[in-house]
This record gives C-alpha cells, structure tokens and sequence, in this order.
C-alpha cells in the first residue's frame, strides 16, 4: 500500500501514508525494533511535522 501511494505522489494520500507509517511505526515499537519504528515516525514528521502522535512516540523511544 504505501508503494502505491509513494508513486502516485499526491498530497491527497498524504493522510493515507501517515496511517500506514503509524501503523508500522507501532509494529516496529512492539517488536523492540527501535530504530526502525523511529524511521517510520520521522517519516510522519516529513509529511506533517506537528503530528503529535508521531511526536509522542519518538519522545517515549528516547
């Protein structure tokens, strides 16, 4: 899925990445894969930089 809407590069899916990468931010902090799920936080932080969950997360993984 985020392959998919990586290619259309539109900023209407833009919502539709955060989604995926909080997702797989969460999957990569459950399995103690730290600095994955950090990737998958800044990557959120690119798209929307006040997003406060991703905030949240990289604040908690610190």
């Amino acid at each position: 899925v985020v392959d998919v809407l990586l290619a259309k590069n539109e900023p209407r899916y833009n919502s539709a990445l955060i989604e995926c990468y909080s997702y797989l931010g969460y999957y990569y902090l459950l399995k103690s894969d730290y600095a994955t799920s950090k990737e998958y936080w800044n990557k959120i932080l690119a798209i929307d930089p006040t997003n406060a969950t991703a905030n949240r997360a990289l604040d908690g993984i610190k």
